[in-house]
């Protein structure tokens, strides 16, 4: 158990260089409940073409938002674009920023009749052209305040010292058995192996 003064639940320290070991290593899934604060900077790890492994950068914003991508058509100018439902439930879409960029020659586009179901995309100077175009949609998440830029203060660097140190056993006594559970069943009470239907000679004979 760790010393009450002690507020860190796990610690890892690494033995090495920097970049040589790390503090900490998972083979599989890891699910977070909580906030994750990061003093570093976040990336995927993937494999590249040349056979190499290659950082990708997370980006990061002030306040928590969420985005989506999609693509739409003008018709006569104009294009009525339904937001997901399934991204729609999880932000706030009261106020939310839409960037359309055309995919083709026009006078340019603008974003109008924003809604909590849509938005509409329109061509600028009354045009009506018939081009396609993708667009960008950023919206703050629902379910967390998001403080634009809060003040963090980082814990203090976890004291070696305060933590118990495990007890290693001498060389004679590592193979000794632990003792077994108050609830494990003696030798008494253990369930005996079935009888060999074939047996060894010598016993036969017994």
């Amino acid at each position: 158990m760790l010393p009450t003064s002690f507020d860190h639940g796990v610690v890892g320290v690494t033995g090495g260089p920097s970049g040589s070991a790390y503090a900490g290593f998972f083979q599989g899934n890891v699910y977070v409940s909580g906030t994750l604060s990061i003093g570093g900077t976040k990336s995927a790890v993937v494999l590249h073409a040349d056979g190499s492994h290659r950082r990708v950068y997370c980006q990061e914003s002030p306040e928590p938002w969420f985005e989506d991508f999609g693509k739409g058509q003008l018709v006569g100018g104009r294009a009525t674009v339904r937001l997901d439902a399934d991204f729609a439930a999880l932000v706030k879409t009261d106020d939310y920023g839409v960037f359309p960029v055309p995919e083709g020659d026009c006078n340019g586009l603008y974003v109008t009749s924003k809604t909590p179901q849509g938005f509409e995309v329109r061509e600028l100077r009354g045009g009506s052209v018939a081009v396609g175009f993708s667009y960008r949609v950023v919206a703050r998440r629902k379910d967390v305040p998001g403080v634009r830029l809060e003040r963090f203060t980082p814990p203090p660097p976890a004291d070696l010292k305060a933590l118990p140190v495990p007890r290693v056993p001498a060389a004679g006594q590592q193979q000794q058995a632990s003792p077994a559970p108050a609830s494990a069943p003696t030798s008494s009470q253990a369930t005996p192996t079935p009888t060999p239907t074939v047996r060894p000679t010598a016993t036969t004979a017994r």
